[in-house]
């Protein structure tokens, strides 16, 4: 009977240890409201709670995308806002820590800045001048959120010689679907 007791408390205390990863802290996801926030040439762009959304779509058994958006509510008929386009391209999920850049064939980042008038758009995209950075600094795929950070330049095809740069971008708390 003792050596039935001691076996069950080795076997439990190996399990506890083999469990456990060393070294690892998992930190809690912070749950506040969803925001989108960045600097564009210089001047403070934000959004927040319902106006910033995410949708996540799996191409095909290798591709998946990741899409955020956000438009705060139009100011004298003027709606100016962000759109962040991720892409895994080589079979694995989106990942807490992952880089993704523009013009790379695996983990793509693309960004886009656009003002419409109701008269004019201009529709800057990164992928006219492929300097972009995205990361993922949190997903939780139960809750369905995302929270990240993110940098690009970008400019309108109708407009080059007009570079928008975007710093200091991070979203947070962004639920997808």
């Amino acid at each position: 009977m003792n050596d039935f007791k001691l076996l069950y408390l080795c076997s439990t205390i190996l399990l506890v240890f083999f469990s456990c990863r060393r070294g690892e802290i998992i930190e809690e996801f912070d749950y506040g409201p969803p925001s989108l926030t960045a600097k564009i040439n210089g001047e403070t762009f934000s959004v927040d709670s319902l106006l910033v959304s995410a949708s996540y779509s799996i191409i095909d058994d290798r591709t998946q995308t990741l899409s955020i958006s956000g438009a705060p509510p139009a100011f004298n008929g003027i709606v100016e806002g962000l759109a962040l386009v991720l892409i895994s391209a080589d079979s694995t999920a989106f990942q807490t820590g992952e880089n993704y850049i523009a013009g790379s064939l695996n983990k793509r980042g693309a960004g886009e800045y656009f003002v419409d008038n109701g008269t004019n758009r201009i529709d800057a995209l990164s992928e006219n001048t492929n300097i972009a950075t995205l990361v993922i600094t949190e997903i939780d795929y139960l809750e369905k959120l995302v929270s990240g950070t993110f940098s690009f330049d970008a400019f309108d095809e109708d407009d080059p010689d007009k570079i928008y740069q975007v710093r200091e971008g991070e979203f947070k708390n962004v639920s997808f679907d």
